[in-house]
């Protein structure tokens, strides 16, 4: 595939990447470009990859105008100049240059690399019909035009399908999100974020991590932070560390002190993954998910995983083996007998920290998810010839 042409649009790229699904896009344009000539269209691309490869800035105000982007792109983007248009992520930025791209030019080969569907993400955020059909109907239009569609879990392929996606004309491809190894080799336990008094004794308490974009009601913070506080009533050897980008629920420590919890904002990525190395249990409290990238990151650490059974958390976490799950309707109170489980055998819990660093080796590394896209594409090309005609 080295003569292949892609054009890739994505939402950030680089540095700029704040969550697990962006910096999964970076290194796997990275590892893509291995193998094929690309060029990138995004609204933030930071300068290593503005060396290595020609770019398309999209300023923000440009990406929120349609008239302003339709005019960007018709006088950047030559469309047979590329074999594919490689919509990766198939958020509301992709999407929409996907459309206008429909109006400008005949025909492009188009494949759809899904992150997440904003349709689901708005119903249970608790949006009337209206505001949910109108998040999700241009990601159900771009699916419509691709000649290879791909989900990061069946899960989230089955969801694409009870919430009305027609993809009977177009190559369903499961590809799973990946991580770079290379990011984790160097990456030591730091636990600079525990209160003095925890590092003065010899005995540090038992970690607990969880993270999230927790101002959102999906992820769940509340059910979280519900049960360390019922385990914290009960024994007073752990300690919570939660990564988001709110204090969101923090009220409900209100009976604890606070030197048993922490929550962080965002995190440098290096600095992330040195926390959660220092930690012994992550916990996923979220109501859906398409995939999850704390999961896989938290087994590459050795750090065992408790999660409710939802969306794709179900297909990377398998009960006893690498972690454990919440059946669904189990709540809170599933997340603190879940808790209580893995305290109660901490050498079992090490184990399934050792076993899923395996796991992750085997089925998630970027180069074996770049590989699996390498062939989504390869099967566009075979259905269309080079050539995509809309229907």
């Amino acid at each position: 595939m080295n003569n292949l042409r892609v054009l890739i649009i994505t939402d950030r790229v680089g540095s700029f990447c704040k969550n697990g699904s962006e910096i999964f896009c970076s290194s796997l344009i990275e590892k893509l470009a291995d193998h094929i000539d690309i060029q990138i269209i995004a609204k933030a691309i930071d300068q290593n990859f503005k060396k290595k490869y020609k770019c398309f800035v999209i300023d923000e105000i440009t990406a929120q105008d349609s008239g302003k982007l339709f005019n960007f792109l018709s006088q950047n983007i030559t469309i047979n100049e590329y074999d594919i248009v490689y919509n990766l992520g198939s958020l509301t930025f992709g999407s929409n240059v996907v459309l206008l791209f429909k109006i400008l030019f005949n025909n492009f080969l188009l494949i759809n690399h899904f992150q997440t569907l904003l349709e689901c993400y708005s119903k249970f955020e608790g949006y009337d019909e209206e505001h949910q059909r109108q998040t999700g109907s241009t990601q159900r239009e771009v699916a419509r035009l691709a000649a290879v569609n791909i989900f990061s879990s069946l899960s989230e392929y089955q969801m694409a399908m009870s919430i009305g996606f027609d993809l009977y004309k177009s190559c369903i491809s499961i590809v799973p999100n990946g991580i770079d190894k290379n990011h984790f080799d160097t990456i030591e336990a730091d636990y600079g974020f525990l209160p003095t008094d925890h590092l003065d004794q010899n005995q540090k308490p038992v970690i607990l991590f969880t993270s999230g974009r927790f101002s959102s009601f999906i992820k769940g913070a509340d059910l979280v932070y519900r049960a360390f506080i019922e385990l914290y009533n009960e024994r007073n050897d752990i300690f919570l560390l939660s990564v988001s980008d709110t204090n969101r629920f923090e009220y409900l420590f209100q009976d604890i002190p606070k030197t048993a919890y922490k929550i962080l904002e965002w995190l440098p990525r290096e600095k992330y993954l040195q926390y959660l190395a220092a930690s012994d249990i992550a916990i996923l409290p979220s109501r859906y998910e398409a995939f999850n990238m704390i999961a896989i990151e938290s087994l590459m650490l050795e750090v065992p995983v408790i999660a409710n059974d939802i969306g794709g958390l179900q297909e990377i976490i398998f009960h006893n083996h690498n972690g454990l799950i919440n059946e669904p309707g189990g709540g809170s109170f599933g997340l603190y007998n879940a808790l209580h489980s893995m305290l109660s055998d901490i050498e079992k819990t090490k184990k399934m920290g050792i076993a899923g660093k395996k796991m992750v080796l085997k089925e998630y590394s970027i180069e074996r998810v770049a590989l699996l896209v390498e062939k989504a594409m390869q099967r566009g090309m075979a259905k269309n010839s080079g050539l995509y005609f809309y229907y």
